[in-house]
């Protein structure tokens, strides 16, 4: 796990957000564990937490070898670890947290004034106001300046007006950097798993993978090993083998830091 550390610093996450996923600066919920239970989790999930209820994943969720910006997501883990984009910013993700924190507690108490502190938060009483009119309804946090900027797609009731790279219902059509995880399952079934890239059908996945690494094709590689339908032990081997194939020398070592991780233990993802 030390070594898996290092990932955190080498893909720009901050010194507060490292801390944050070490356990260093602790968490104002009880539920979310630092450093992180393994449930299972593809490579372009970096957790923060783990959130035991759930079980979920809050973390940076990062693609290689395509033109996607990083962004935060809320990973569910018992459907089928669809991801959400919650924050676009690590000010967000703190916010997101604060929120979830003071409607669990039923306002400030000082676990939360001190994790707002610890994470540079300065307008803990602007977020206590929200959330007396929204409670910890994503919609609610629109009206916080750090959304003001970058909203992320679960804040909007019009994804129209999204202006970031996630997945939305407007992008998708003809979206091929795209990963089976940042679809729902019921959008999925509504237009027919055949009008989706074949990495979409979990008996295809690993096949779908090779045949991309024979054409030299490390994005659709990529998305296909981060696509349900692994076992851990597959995906160590799939991962070590795009590694080395790219010729990528930052990705070989985020490669070697996350099969350093990857739980055999766990069935997969």
């Amino acid at each position: 796990m030390r070594k898996f550390f290092n990932v955190h610093n080498s893909v720009g996450l901050s010194d507060l957000m490292v801390g944050c996923a070490k356990g260093d600066i602790p968490s104002p919920l009880e539920d979310f564990v630092a450093p992180f239970e393994s449930y299972g989790f593809p490579p372009a999930l970096i957790p923060i937490w783990s959130e035991s209820s759930g079980p979920n994943y809050y973390g940076l969720w990062k693609h290689w070898f395509v033109e996607r910006t990083p962004t935060f997501v809320k990973m569910y883990v018992p459907s089928g670890r669809e991801v959400s984009e919650i924050a676009r910013t690590e000010d967000q993700l703190f916010c997101y947290i604060t929120v979830r924190a003071i409607c669990s507690f039923d306002g400030l108490v000082p676990i939360i004034e001190d994790f707002s502190r610890s994470v540079g938060i300065e307008n803990l009483d602007e977020i206590d106001e929200v959330t007396l009119s929204t409670g910890d309804d994503p919609y609610g946090l629109v009206h916080l300046s750090q959304f003001e900027y970058k909203t992320p797609m679960s804040c909007l009731k019009d994804v129209s007006t999204y202006n970031g790279n996630f997945p939305s219902p407007k992008t998708l059509p003809g979206m091929a950097a795209i990963s089976s995880f940042e679809v729902s399952a019921d959008i999925v079934a509504a237009t027919g798993e055949s009008k989706w890239p074949v990495w979409f059908c979990r008996n295809e996945v690993v096949g779908s993978f090779y045949e991309a690494i024979r054409r030299g094709d490390f994005p659709s590689a990529w998305m296909s090993l981060n696509s349900s339908g692994w076992t851990a032990k597959d995906a160590k081997i799939a991962m070590k083998c795009l590694a080395d194939e790219s010729k990528d020398k930052e990705f070989r070592q985020f490669a070697a830091w996350w099969t350093s991780i990857a739980d055999q233990s766990v069935s997969g993802y």
